[in-house]
């Protein structure tokens, strides 16, 4: 099953509460297990070394010292094992879309499409292929993949538009502000969606996405208690907070990622004439 989204969408950070929540649940079992998949990625052995290495078994040492010689039939095996023994029956690929990269993806993707396969055919444990929307591509190269899918799940920007959209994207974001000061972490709320300013500023330096909102705060929140601050002023310290996190944001060539800035290039009409008009829609003061 694909879960497709954006980064800062939560994928990996959600996948990883359920994934701790259940081996809580089940002492002593892994039933869901996440592995991470790296750029180079590029043969089953590669693969089963990362779901070895997920499962800390130190097969993965020997599978990887002798990725030349090693069988796979060995290999797969080893992970049969482990996986019974841990009462796995769900293995998350996450990131994805790494191992497609940034050129000849088609070629990359079907290349490493079978490779999922030959997990999916022990029929041991489910997968769930999840990663931003080049994961795709897995599935489009191979028919045989495909037909076996559940329907997806799609993590994408939320549609302004959309009533349901727009409701969970700002109650939420104010649930989160609110909660701040209910933790005793700030000493009042930063009044992230208190005006169409600063619903339409969040919006657009995020361009729809939770995750995004959740880090820029995490940075801003770092940044105030450096200066002993229990306050954040979304003029100033969710600025610089949105700066930096836009820094960070580079592609696998660690070449700069275009990202709208709002502060320097004002809000979009397009947003503030979209938020004003749903705002009022729901009843939202604005």
């Amino acid at each position: 099953m694909p879960i497709i989204g954006p980064s800062g969408s939560t994928k990996t950070t959600s996948m990883v509460a359920v994934a701790e929540k259940l081996k809580k649940k089940h002492p002593g079992k892994t039933p869901i297990l996440v592995v991470k998949l790296r750029s180079s990625t590029t043969k089953l052995k590669h693969l089963h070394v990362q779901i070895l290495e997920a499962f800390n078994d130190p097969q993965a040492d020997t599978v990887r010292n002798q990725i030349v010689s090693h069988s796979d039939n060995v290999s797969a095996d080893a992970i049969r094992n482990v996986a019974r023994a841990a009462g796995t029956y769900v293995v998350v690929l996450d990131e994805s879309h790494s191992v497609i990269g940034v050129r000849e993806k088609w070629a990359r993707a079907q290349a490493f499409a079978p490779h999922i396969k030959s997990l999916v055919n022990d029929g041991l444990f489910a997968v769930i292929v999840m990663g931003t929307e080049d994961a795709n591509l897995l599935f489009e190269t191979l028919p045989e993949l495909n037909n076996r899918k559940f329907d997806s799940i799609s993590l994408n920007p939320i549609d302004l538009s959309n009533p349901e959209d727009f409701s969970y994207f700002y109650k939420l974001i104010g649930r989160i502000d609110h909660k701040l000061v209910a933790l005793d972490i700030l000493d009042e709320p930063i009044g992230l969606v208190d005006d169409l300013k600063s619903r339409g500023l969040l919006y657009d330096m995020s361009d729809g996405v939770v995750g995004v909102i959740c880090r820029i705060l995490i940075i801003a929140l770092r940044m105030v208690q450096r200066k002993g601050r229990r306050t954040i002023d979304f003029d100033n310290d969710i600025k610089q907070a949105f700066w930096a996190w836009k820094a960070e944001q580079k592609d696998e060539d660690g070449n700069s990622i275009k990202i709208y800035d709002p502060f320097v290039e004002k809000i979009r009409p397009t947003t503030t004439d979209t938020i004003a008009a749903m705002s009022k829609k729901i009843g939202i003061s604005s």
